[in-house]
Protein backbone atom coordinates (compact mmCIF):
# COMPACT_ATOMS: atom_id res chain seq x y z
CA UNK A 1 0.00 0.00 0.00
CA UNK A 2 1.21 2.99 -1.08
CA UNK A 3 0.20 6.35 0.63
CA UNK A 4 0.60 9.69 -1.21
CA UNK A 5 0.24 13.17 -1.29
CA UNK A 6 1.46 16.70 -2.41
CA UNK A 7 4.44 18.03 -1.23
CA UNK A 8 3.20 21.80 -1.84
CA UNK A 9 -0.32 21.93 -1.92
CA UNK A 10 -0.68 25.38 -2.08
CA UNK A 11 0.45 25.26 -5.55
CA UNK A 12 -2.55 26.91 -7.39
CA UNK A 13 -5.24 23.89 -9.04
CA UNK A 14 -2.89 21.69 -7.60
CA UNK A 15 -4.58 18.63 -6.94
CA UNK A 16 -3.97 14.18 -6.45
CA UNK A 17 -4.29 12.71 -9.80
CA UNK A 18 -4.00 9.25 -8.46
CA UNK A 19 -5.47 6.19 -10.15
CA UNK A 20 -5.59 3.09 -7.78
CA UNK A 21 -6.60 -0.15 -8.83
CA UNK A 22 -5.75 -3.58 -6.87
CA UNK A 23 -1.78 -3.40 -6.25
CA UNK A 24 -1.33 -0.61 -9.48
CA UNK A 25 -0.68 3.03 -9.20
CA UNK A 26 -1.29 5.55 -11.83
CA UNK A 27 0.28 8.88 -10.85
CA UNK A 28 -0.63 11.71 -13.29
CA UNK A 29 0.41 15.35 -13.55
CA UNK A 30 -1.17 16.88 -10.54
CA UNK A 31 -1.05 20.78 -11.96
CA UNK A 32 -2.84 22.42 -14.40
CA UNK A 33 -0.02 25.52 -15.14
CA UNK A 34 3.28 23.55 -16.79
CA UNK A 35 5.77 25.97 -15.51
CA UNK A 36 4.81 25.71 -12.17
CA UNK A 37 3.59 22.14 -10.37
CA UNK A 38 4.80 20.20 -6.80
CA UNK A 39 6.17 17.00 -6.38
CA UNK A 40 4.15 13.67 -5.32
CA UNK A 41 5.53 12.38 -1.77
CA UNK A 42 5.07 8.66 -1.47
CA UNK A 43 5.15 7.24 1.94
CA UNK A 44 5.78 3.55 1.17
CA UNK A 45 6.13 0.44 3.08
CA UNK A 46 8.53 -2.56 3.36
CA UNK A 47 8.13 -4.99 0.06
CA UNK A 48 8.59 -5.43 -3.67
CA UNK A 49 7.62 -2.70 -5.62
CA UNK A 50 7.95 -2.61 -9.22
CA UNK A 51 8.19 0.92 -11.38
CA UNK A 52 7.28 1.76 -14.75
CA UNK A 53 7.78 5.20 -16.22
CA UNK A 54 6.68 6.67 -19.57
CA UNK A 55 7.40 9.50 -21.41
CA UNK A 56 5.96 11.50 -24.42
CA UNK A 57 8.65 13.00 -27.12
CA UNK A 58 7.74 16.47 -27.87
CA UNK A 59 9.92 16.42 -30.64
CA UNK A 60 12.58 18.65 -31.70
CA UNK A 61 14.44 19.75 -35.12
CA UNK A 62 17.95 20.27 -33.84
CA UNK A 63 17.71 16.53 -32.89
CA UNK A 64 18.80 17.42 -29.00
CA UNK A 65 15.26 17.61 -26.80
CA UNK A 66 15.59 20.49 -24.06
CA UNK A 67 17.17 19.40 -20.37
CA UNK A 68 15.33 19.59 -16.80
CA UNK A 69 15.06 23.40 -16.16
CA UNK A 70 15.02 24.59 -12.24
CA UNK A 71 13.16 26.96 -10.80
CA UNK A 72 15.58 29.34 -11.09
CA UNK A 73 16.36 28.61 -14.49
CA UNK A 74 19.30 26.50 -14.58
CA UNK A 75 19.53 22.94 -16.03
CA UNK A 76 20.86 19.57 -15.11
CA UNK A 77 24.25 19.57 -16.01
CA UNK A 78 25.82 18.58 -19.55
CA UNK A 79 28.24 16.38 -17.51
CA UNK A 80 25.30 14.41 -15.87
CA UNK A 81 23.59 13.82 -18.77
CA UNK A 82 26.48 12.59 -21.03
CA UNK A 83 27.37 10.03 -18.33
CA UNK A 84 24.35 8.16 -19.01
CA UNK A 85 24.04 9.18 -23.00
CA UNK A 86 21.73 11.53 -23.02
CA UNK A 87 20.30 13.21 -25.39
CA UNK A 88 19.22 16.59 -23.50
CA UNK A 89 20.73 20.31 -23.88
CA UNK A 90 19.90 23.43 -21.72
CA UNK A 91 17.59 25.22 -23.52
CA UNK A 92 15.77 28.24 -21.99
CA UNK A 93 12.89 28.40 -24.37
CA UNK A 94 9.58 27.20 -23.04
CA UNK A 95 7.33 24.34 -24.60
CA UNK A 96 10.34 23.12 -26.43
CA UNK A 97 9.03 19.23 -26.71
CA UNK A 98 10.81 16.74 -24.44
CA UNK A 99 12.82 13.53 -24.70
CA UNK A 100 10.61 10.29 -24.52
CA UNK A 101 11.03 7.13 -23.07
CA UNK A 102 10.57 3.56 -20.82
CA UNK A 103 11.93 2.97 -18.25
CA UNK A 104 10.62 -0.16 -15.54
CA UNK A 105 12.62 -1.69 -12.85
CA UNK A 106 11.97 -3.38 -9.25
CA UNK A 107 12.84 -1.85 -6.07
CA UNK A 108 12.66 -4.25 -2.88
CA UNK A 109 12.29 -2.28 0.11
CA UNK A 110 13.51 -3.03 3.68
CA UNK A 111 11.94 -0.72 5.71
CA UNK A 112 9.84 2.22 5.15
CA UNK A 113 10.15 4.88 2.77
CA UNK A 114 9.31 7.71 1.35
CA UNK A 115 10.21 8.82 -1.80
CA UNK A 116 9.54 11.86 -4.03
CA UNK A 117 8.39 12.10 -7.61
CA UNK A 118 8.29 14.34 -10.24
CA UNK A 119 5.19 13.60 -12.97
Amino acid sequence: MIKSYLLNSSVKDAKLNVKHENNSYIFEYPCVNYYECTYYVLEMQPGIYKFELYGASGGSGSGHVPSYRFPNGSCISQDRVKRVNGNTVCKQLPSTGGAGAYISGYSVLFHPMKAFATI
